[in-house]
């Protein structure tokens, strides 16, 4: 739990501060070399796509649909993108946008016009409330949590066991929610380190409290078998969006798979927190995906 250092006396702030520095200095001690970047991709990532940087050697090869590429596109993006992602999202061109995909990009975009303009549900831009709230368990307490405390929120922050929040869901939402004021959506991300439990609780969220809550995550773990928490969101959800991805040979990418210090793996537990190997996730489609089991089983006879 947080500590409320303003109610502490100097005494009891210099015995915490001994404490807190002893602990600091053990992990110090321990001489980890920790790169705790978000998203950022690996060497072997960078290393697949490095000839893009020399397949293009005459000006004329970035000429598309008129535009030099080279410069700046259009306000939606470049038609011959659009076309590529409207095959891939069974859609027309004209109805894709095509944007920044950061994690940071899409948060900083979506609460940015929620106090602007408020969301789907919202009765008004977040704007004109008097205050907004918002839940965010921690450790998982990063800089994208930091967007909507830089817009004003009230961040209440929930600790996290093994096995996730340590809280009943539905009675922080309720108790987050001011008198008449109730919070405008719950949003979860990383939702497949849910319980099914947890997920239970979310959904009895919008049931008794009419509060939308929306979850991103995983489907299922690298070895396609789905994770609990997932399975029972995918049960209750009133609505399901499938977030597509493409894999590197140019496929819809529907299979996460795993890698340990370069090499992809098929077999191990299904949460992965390893401080000595590099672990590391690639979205495959399933012909690759296949193809990469096979040559791992092949290599193990």
């Amino acid at each position: 739990m947080t500590t409320a250092y303003r109610s502490l006396s100097p005494e009891a702030l210099r015995r915490e501060y001994a404490e807190v520095s002893a602990r600091f200095d053990a992990l110090r001690g321990l001489g980890l070399a920790l790169n705790m970047a978000r998203g950022k991709p690996g060497k072997a990532q960078l290393d697949a796509v490095s000839d893009i940087l020399t397949i293009l050697h005459d000006p004329v090869q970035c000429q598309a649909d008129g535009m030099d590429v080279r410069n700046y596109g259009q306000l939606s993006g470049l038609p011959s993108a659009k076309k590529l992602f409207a095959e891939l999202l069974g859609c027309r061109a004209e109805e894709c946008f095509i944007g920044g995909s950061a994690s940071l990009t899409l948060m900083y975009d979506t609460i940015a016009k929620a106090y602007t303009h408020g969301l789907l549900h919202s009765e008004a831009p977040w704007s004109r409330l008097d205050k907004v709230k918002w839940l965010c368990p921690a450790p998982g307490y990063d800089r994208h949590f930091k967007i909507t405390e830089s817009f004003g929120a009230e961040m209440i922050t929930v600790p996290m066991t093994p096995t996730g929040p340590d809280m009943d869901l539905v009675e922080a939402v309720r108790a987050a929610s001011s008198e008449g004021r109730p919070l405008a959506c719950v949003l979860c991300d990383e939702s497949q380190f849910l319980t099914a439990e947890q997920a239970e609780q979310l959904f009895m969220v919008t049931v008794e409290l009419n509060i939308p809550v929306i979850c991103y995550g995983l489907r299922s773990d690298f070895s396609l078998k789905g994770f609990p928490g997932s399975t029972r969101l995918l049960e209750l959800a009133h609505t399901i969006e499938e977030m597509k991805t493409i894999c590197t040979c140019g496929r819809k990418a529907t299979c996460n798979c795993r890698k340990v210090n370069g090499r992809f793996v098929f077999e191990g537990e299904q949460v992965a927190i390893d401080l000595e190997n590099d672990v590391q996730y690639v979205s495959m489609c399933p012909q690759c995906y296949f193809r990469e089991r096979s040559a791992f089983y092949a290599a193990r006879r």
